[in-house]
């Protein structure tokens, strides 16, 4: 399926099939990537870099090395468990970052990269709000 980049950036600003290719694609998007999908583009593409003003917070689960052990000890089930654990843990951690209106940007391990591009509010009172619950949903 060809797709003209101007089509994709309306579809995906909220005109996009909830079916389509592209609606399904905005879900593993940060805002801030979805958003540039819909500007206009020069005819020649390259990668860029784009800079501004924001808030990162990086998290990960603590002693995640010492329950890796734990868990694969047990086998399958083990890691199976684990796995349920890492899912629930990112789940959760996911809800809050949007709720105060981060971009979820990344995955490492067992860590959760999240940012918040500045929008004239003080973003760090964004990222600072969502620490507790981050805390108590580890």
């Amino acid at each position: 399926m060809a797709v003209e980049p101007e089509g994709l950036g309306a579809r995906l600003a909220g005109v996009a099939r909830p079916d389509s290719a592209e609606a399904h694609l905005s879900r593993y998007l940060p805002r801030c990537v979805h958003a540039q999908l819909g500007q206009p583009r020069p005819r020649q593409r390259r990668p860029g870099v784009s800079r501004f003003d924001g808030v990162v917070l990086l998290t990960d689960l603590a002693g995640f090395s010492r329950m890796t052990d734990q868990f694969s000890a047990q086998g399958p089930e083990g890691v199976e468990r684990l796995s349920r654990v890492l899912d629930s843990y990112f789940g959760s951690m996911t809800e809050i970052a949007l709720e105060h209106g981060g971009d979820v940007v990344d995955f490492v391990g067992d860590a959760i990269v999240v940012m918040w591009p500045d929008s004239g509010e003080l973003s760090a009172c964004a990222a600072c709000r969502a620490r507790p619950q981050a805390t108590a949903a580890a």
